[in-house]
């Protein structure tokens, strides 16, 4: 009764430190012609955290959450600020930066180093219909059909659809849209996935989400809008 009860505070308390009354915005270095990262690199009055690879072939306690020094040589994977994070802490994540095309899959683990048979599994995954040009001529593809990202937790039996769309190809080759999975991993600290998504619809730009854990919902992540990057 006492575990159960425990339990449940602790959700709460995950739910109130990480419901949002202010905005969430996040920057990826370099993202769009008109990236913001140039001015925060110049401007000492922002706070932001920054997530920074440190362990590139290793599966846990990869990433490094501080607060972004921009007076630093180095470079994070991304900034945010809007979120109540931990300094200096390390934590398990993998920065993907790509597209699941139908048929590719990603799983991923994040790691509870106090027990670890409480790992939480996860299995990421693409699907759709990909439509063929009628004579197989360039750009060979039409479009991707019913596009679908999905979140499957091994743990609790868990499913989620991220992103459900139609893909449509242009003249010069590749999608003029997309959904990329930029960073997956334990942002907030509750041993469960975060991710960081970009969803396009034009080539010229795409918007930023951020998905974080939920522990009030049936559903695994609540979204937030955070930014995007334009390249036109």
């Amino acid at each position: 009764m006492n575990i159960t009860i425990n339990t449940f505070l602790l959700s709460l308390l995950f739910y109130y430190s990480y419901s949002q009354t202010s905005k969430i915005t996040v920057i990826i270095p370099d993202c769009g012609v008109d990236s913001q990262w140039k001015e925060i690199k110049a401007d000492v009055n922002e706070a932001y955290w920054g997530v920074y690879e440190k362990k590139k072939y290793h599966n846990r306690d990869n990433f490094l959450i501080k607060k972004y020094d921009n007076t630093k040589s180095t470079i994070p994977k991304f900034l945010i600020k809007g979120l109540n994070l931990k300094d200096s802490i390390f934590t398990t994540g993998k920065w993907v930066n790509r597209m699941l095309y139908p048929g590719e899959s990603i799983p991923f683990s994040v790691y509870s180093i106090e027990d670890e048979q409480n790992s939480k599994n996860y299995f990421l995954y693409a699907k759709g219909n990909i439509i063929e040009t009628e004579k197989g001529e360039f750009p060979y593809f039409k479009k991707i059909k019913n596009y679908e990202l999905v979140v499957d937790s091994y743990n609790d039996k868990t499913r989620q659809t991220i992103r459900k769309m139609d893909l449509f190809s242009f003249p010069s080759g590749g999608f003029e849209g997309g959904v990329f999975i930029h960073w997956i991993g334990d942002l907030n600290g509750d041993k469960l996935l975060d991710m960081l998504i970009g969803t396009s619809e034009h080539y010229a730009g795409s918007t930023l989400s951020i998905f974080l854990s939920n522990n009030i919902s049936k559903e695994l992540f609540k979204e937030y809008d955070v930014g995007g990057c334009s390249w036109d």
